[in-house]
Order: structure tokens, then sequence, then C-alpha cells
């Protein structure tokens, strides 16, 4: 059997550096938990008031959608991922007042991995492109699909 012995000035150094050591983890688990705070579960827009960013699933990006008026073809979903730039130039700025005029916001997501899903519209000539970040909107926009068209905030419901 090991038995050790330490003086006060080394015991006292030990329990400081084991409670800095306890610090750090829980900071370093904190980090792989989720890195940000909380993505809002609701956000408000002038046109429909307070509305769900839940849109986790098809089922549920549908009936995100529906809260704008907007009826898809779930068929036609297409995913991939994007990144959020960590700076905004002048294109992203005006992007994200898009985002703002339907209550949402992405410079809290700046630098983040976040999934872009696209559906076609039923019965017009447009898309609707959600931005999801851990199963919530975060951003999106209509469009007609032509390049340099613009896009619409998601609130407007009247593209196409």
């Amino acid at each position: 059997m090991v038995v050790f012995t330490f003086g006060k000035k080394r015991a006292a150094r030990a329990a400081v550096i084991s409670a800095l050591a306890v610090v750090l983890i829980v900071l370093c688990v904190a980090i792989a938990a989720g890195g940000r705070a909380s993505v809002p579960d609701f956000a408000t827009a002038d046109e429909v008031g307070k509305y769900s960013t839940a849109a986790g699933d098809t089922k549920a990006q549908v009936k995100f959608l529906s809260q704008f008026g907007i009826k898809i073809d779930k068929n036609t979903k297409k995913t991939d991922t994007v990144t959020i730039p960590e700076s905004f130039n002048e294109v992203y700025e005006d992007y994200n007042n898009l985002q703002i005029e339907a209550g949402l916001d992405l410079k809290p997501f700046r630098g983040e991995q976040v999934s872009r899903v696209v559906y076609k519209i039923n019965k017009k000539e447009g898309y609707a492109t959600l931005l999801l970040f851990k199963g919530r909107v975060i951003g999106g926009h209509l469009s007609t699909g032509e390049y340099g068209d613009g896009y619409e905030a998601l609130n407007y419901g009247t593209i196409g």
C-alpha cells in the first residue's frame, strides 16, 4: 500500500489545482453541449403575430410554413448544409434585415453550420427556403427561383 502525505502548502495547492480542473471540465462540457444559450421557440412578425419556430421534420416544416399561409409540395424537399458567415457583408446585412422583418435574426448564429431546406410552393412559381438550427427556423425566404429576382420575407407569403 502506498500512502502520500502532503504538507499544508502542498495540500492547498493540490486543492486549488483540483478546483481549477473541475471548472475547466464544466466549461468544456457546457461548450460541447450546445455552444449557444438557446434557439428561440417563438418569433413575432407584424403580419402574423407570435409564431412557433419549431421545424425539426417535414411535418413540422409544413406546419411552420402554413402559419404564413404558405402551402408547399413536401415531395419537392431538398436539404443541404450552409455556414452562416462570421462577418456579414452588405448582401448578408440586407438578407438579415429581411429575416428581422419576419421576427428572426441570423446574427446570433454567425459561424454556425445550419440546414437549408427548400420546397416548391403549391400552385405558384416559387420556392420556400428555411434555415434550421437545432430543429428551429432561424431564417428563410421566398423566391421565384430565378437568379437575381431577389427574396421576400416569409411573413409576406406572396411570391409567385
